[in-house]
């Protein structure tokens, strides 16, 4: 019996390109996850962030300034969150109830930086919409934002006692991004509690 060309190649052609077709499925499944859980590697983004631009920052009247934070014990050592935010930015108001939430289980935790904003308006906001912060100043110089290689508002950051940047959080803490951010924090808080 003889076995023609065309008979051999065809289920070599279906193979091939069902491979192919698997291929971009995964690729594809994973760049929509990647995407929807932030889990992106951004290599721009420093591996430690210094606490120092805190000092180049603008208090906001009647708030905590982040100058009055180096003298605090609660965060040597410990885990904490920055939080990029402005009273224009839509994002930041839809992730405001939650951060409310969060500082309420981890009281002293946050920390808050006005990005591209007045202290007036910041101070207005938080008037309106009560703070979630420990300290808030504005970042007058953008320091801040360079240091922690900030894109786009909002963005929170949690930083292990040491300085480094353990994750990155862009776009409203919301839905999925919240689930991943209390996911890391109880992670920090894990290698946290390993070190002493």
């Amino acid at each position: 019996m003889t076995v023609s060309r065309s008979e051999v190649i065809r289920p070599r052609l279906i193979l091939v390109f069902t491979g192919l077709v698997l291929a971009a499925g995964l690729a594809l499944w994973y760049a929509i996850n990647v995407w929807r859980f932030d889990l992106r590697v951004d290599p721009s983004l420093p591996k430690s962030v210094s606490l120092d631009g805190f000092q180049s920052t603008e208090p906001i009247p009647g708030y905590p300034a982040l100058t009055d934070l180096d003298e605090q014990a609660t965060l040597a050592g410990q885990p904490f969150v920055v939080n990029f935010f402005a009273s224009w930015c839509k994002g930041c108001a839809e992730e405001h109830a939650n951060l409310l939430a969060f500082e309420e289980s981890n009281k002293g935790r946050v920390i808050g930086i006005v990005y591209q904003d007045s202290s007036e308006e910041a101070a207005r906001y938080l008037d309106e919409n009560q703070s979630p912060y420990i300290g808030v100043a504005v970042d007058t110089e953008s320091i801040n934002a360079k240091n922690f290689g900030v894109s786009v508002l909002p963005e929170t950051y949690i930083v292990l006692g040491d300085g480094t940047l353990f994750h990155r959080a862009v776009g409203p803490l919301t839905g999925e991004r919240l689930s991943l951010f209390t996911e890391k924090w109880k992670l920090a808080k894990i290698a946290e509690f390993k070190e002493e």
